[in-house]
């Protein structure tokens, strides 16, 4: 069988509703591994925070890699190297995050050690961020105009109320149009990121420096910000609890959810001998 590169989402794909993975997930990636073929976790997520849990996993070795903040940063676990960077323009970052204060909206962005906010924002949604990511670190700046160098993304969020995001985004998108890519990667979160960049432009540049051919690449996910990678991948597919768009949009779509170790449904249909 030839070498498979297989990008897999965290959040309602490997991970289950309880944020663990499977001993029957972790099994069958440790088999494909063990084969020679490629893992790459591809998060939204910050890296540090992605870098946890792979250790975790052990998908930090040869032949893993991360995709983070939904494809703004390729990092090679084996030689510990970035390949890859991308960041939005700091006067968009700053406009992004001033419109998200003016509709009084949680709004967090992202330096290398971690999550960045503001006073106003150092609540318990950033404590709740930060403890579904793993126990993220974060910093407090006195104001958005102090931030360092530009951020991979901005993030907007609301565990309890959809409908203020929602009017956000609205308000937001068309504003930043042409130069920033806005999207829900789920009902609490909406993303600001580079214009250009997602997990599918990811997949395409990690497939192209390790010379994997793209049609040997697989992919799965369950939400919109996964339709990407999902259509740049060779196989694409969506867990039995994704999305509707995102079903309509995969190759395959699992019979068994996050719940019910849908990526070793994946791994071993696709993977293993």
């Amino acid at each position: 069988m030839r070498r498979k590169l297989l990008f897999l989402d965290l959040d309602g794909t490997l991970l289950d509703s309880a944020k663990r993975v499977s001993a029957a997930n972790r099994d069958a990636l440790s088999r494909a591994l063990a084969l020679g073929h490629g893992a790459v976790i591809t998060t939204g997520r910050p890296l540090r925070g992605a870098m946890a849990l792979a250790q975790s996993l052990g998908l930090a070795g040869e032949g893993c890699y991360i995709v983070a903040f939904n494809g703004g940063l390729i990092y090679d676990c084996t030689a510990k190297s970035l390949l890859s960077y991308a960041a939005l323009p700091r006067e968009t970052a700053l406009e992004a995050l001033q419109i998200c204060d003016e509709f009084g909206v949680h709004a967090q962005t992202y330096d290398e050690t971690g999550v960045v906010v503001t006073p106003r924002w150092d609540d318990a949604t950033l404590r709740r961020y930060c403890a579904l990511g793993g126990g993220l670190p974060s910093r407090v700046i006195p104001a958005w105009e102090q931030l360092d160098a530009p951020p991979c993304k901005v993030l907007a969020a609301s565990y309890a109320d959809h409908a203020a995001l929602r009017c956000l985004a609205d308000s937001l998108a068309p504003r930043l149009r042409g130069r920033a890519s806005c999207f829900f990667s789920c009902p609490d979160y909406f993303e600001i990121m580079p214009l250009g960049v997602s997990k599918g432009t990811a997949l395409e540049t990690l497939c192209g420096l390790l010379r994997v051919p793209r049609e040997d690449s697989i992919a799965v996910g369950d939400e919109e910000n996964d339709l990407p990678m999902l259509r740049a991948a060779g196989l694409g597919a969506a867990m039995a609890n994704a999305a509707a768009s995102v079903k309509q949009a995969a190759d395959y779509v699992t019979d068994r959810d996050n719940d019910h170790d849908g990526v070793a449904e994946v791994i071993q249909k696709f993977m293993l001998p």
